[in-house]
């Protein structure tokens, strides 16, 4: 197992999780990615989803390399852009750290 100093990619974290597979349902993805499994639907339907997605035999997949490729570049997109500080009035806790602090 890697320490938590290394980047582990996700397609290696996936293949854990999901051994010999190949192709996730949508079903599987939204449990693997945090979403429900109807907002996935629609968001592919409507063309907005950013996996790729295929069908066959009536039934929808998508290739696990596209989502572990889709979840490195979103790992890859937080660590450059951390979180600024919302505009508006500080929080109490805020506050209390510059009081404290200064």
């Amino acid at each position: 197992m890697a320490s938590f100093n290394q980047i582990i990619s996700a397609f290696a974290v996936i293949q854990q999780f999901l051994p010999n597979t190949l192709r996730l349902t949508a079903l599987q993805l939204a449990q693997l990615i945090s979403r429900s499994e109807q907002s996935i639907r629609n968001q592919v339907c409507a063309g907005e989803f950013p996996i790729f997605s295929y069908k066959d035999g009536g039934h929808r997949y998508f290739d696990i390399r596209d989502v572990a490729e889709y979840l490195d570049k979103m790992r890859d997109g937080a660590i450059q852009n951390p979180k600024k500080a919302k505009p508006g009035r500080p929080t109490k806790a805020a506050q209390l750290a510059r009081k404290a602090g200064g």
